[in-house]
């Protein structure tokens, strides 16, 4: 039987994204939140159709705090966050990007480069994404139920079908993907023609959620996500 992985000691599943492909998404956002729920800091349960969410303590990092408070000390449904929330969205971006700048893992003027110490951590984020699959059919209650889900889910191996926490996540990506003030900076823009997970395909999906990575996406340096 594989041996379980622990979670990396620094690297917070929402930076995943900035250190691997340059670049802060929408999914990193959603996928904070669903952390944030593990860790017991956020409240996250299903209300109907919708998911209530309730801050129940604070981040240890800024863009985790700066998304808590966004939400408020009272419980929010999560229809409720858009339109509205786009403003908070950004300034998370920018504050996981200056997380992972401050960390020494990437350049500051150059976020698509990665320093020694950020090439040697994403060596260990594609070795730890290996050994959870190696893992997953003997420990996935393990994984499910521990501090290594949302590891799980922002690399693509869990879905959200009967695990609560990744069905909020992947609820909470496409409910914030329509935020309205969500404007990702034109370089972060692919040319049309790729498709939203589900089959929707709009230029706004293009735009948002592409890098996000779905079911066959790769980075540029050949690391797979899986939504």
């Amino acid at each position: 039987m594989s041996v379980l992985p622990s979670p990396p000691v620094r690297l917070r599943p929402g930076q995943v994204s900035i250190l691997l492909l340059g670049r802060v998404v929408v999914g990193d956002i959603a996928v904070t939140l669903a952390d944030l729920g593990q860790r017991g800091i956020l409240t996250v349960g299903p209300d109907g159709d919708d998911w209530l969410l309730t801050a129940a303590g604070t981040g240890t990092l800024a863009y985790e705090r700066r998304l808590l408070a966004a939400l408020g000390p009272s419980p929010v449904r999560l229809s409720a966050l858009v339109p509205g929330f786009g403003a908070h969205m950004d300034k998370a971006r920018t504050g996981i990007v200056r997380s992972v700048v401050r960390e020494g893992w990437v350049r500051r003027l150059s976020h698509g480069r990665r320093t020694p110490e950020g090439e040697a951590l994403r060596t260990e984020v594609q070795e730890l994404r290996r050994s959870l699959r190696r893992a997953m059919p003997g420990h996935r209650r393990d994984i499910l139920e521990g501090p290594l889900l949302p590891y799980a889910l922002r690399l693509g191996l869990i879905q959200g079908d009967g695990v609560p926490l990744a069905a909020f996540a992947h609820a909470c990506a496409r409910t914030l993907i329509t935020e309205p003030d969500w404007t990702p900076p034109a370089s972060q823009r692919p040319p049309g023609g790729v498709p939203w997970p589900g089959g929707l395909d709009t230029p706004r999906g293009t735009d948002l959620w592409t890098d996000i990575g779905y079911a066959g996406h790769s980075s540029a340096d050949g690391h797979h996500f899986g939504w």
